[in-house]
């Protein structure tokens, strides 16, 4: 079994995908008690949509080579002063 630690950057507010120049395709959503969560392509990025809550999560495997995306995509909210968080999920 192999396992997949992974990196997101989260932040409120899904119209700043589009400032953020993103092209979206749905993949599929989730739907639980607490929200729904549309899944997204985003120019070859995964990005998850939570619903109710209106927070973007832009996410990334916690590999080597992703790890510098993040820190572009950091880089990139600071610019547009997005204020956002990281959180890590493991499993």
């Amino acid at each position: 079994m192999v396992f997949v630690n992974w990196v997101y950057i989260c932040f409120q507010n899904g119209e700043n995908l589009e400032k953020l120049g993103f092209k979206c395709v749905e993949l599929w959503r989730e739907f639980s008690v607490h929200d729904e969560v549309i899944n997204y392509d985003c120019n070859g990025v995964f990005v998850r949509y939570f619903l109710r809550a209106k927070i973007v999560c832009i996410c990334f495997e916690e590999v080597k080579e992703k790890l510098k995306e993040v820190e572009k995509w950091e880089k990139t909210l600071k610019e547009r002063g997005i204020q956002y968080w990281i959180e890590r999920h493991y499993g």
